[in-house]
């Protein structure tokens, strides 16, 4: 419910923290799941993981698809704010068809 609220009326509420450290750990986190994944074989992308029906290639999916909704978010609240709307109607149905379109997508 907060991401239809909008990000002004967040603002107001409370400051922003500086972003340096936030994305020093974000980096580290990138760097650690490339080194997981960078060496697989294309076939080993289809290697299925605990989520019930997901790939590797599902679950790095996810993981762009969410970074790219936090860019947006950032960048064009707005169409965020829509975009979230549309989703709210059927939320898992939304992250699994993100995660199929990504996971069908060439590396």
């Amino acid at each position: 419910m907060l991401a239809l609220v909008g990000p002004t009326s967040l603002r107001a509420e409370r400051p922003w923290p500086d972003p340096g450290g936030i994305l020093d750990e974000l980096r580290a986190e990138s760097d650690e799941l490339d080194a997981l994944v960078a060496g697989l074989a294309p076939k080993e992308w289809s290697r299925p993981t605990p989520a019930p029906r997901w790939s590797i290639a599902h679950q790095v999916a996810h993981v762009a698809w969410t970074d790219e909704w936090a860019v947006r978010a950032a960048t064009d609240p707005d169409g965020f704010v829509r975009e979230v709307r549309r989703a709210v109607a059927s939320p898992l149905e939304a992250v699994d068809a993100q995660a199929d379109i990504g996971a069908a997508a060439p590396a």
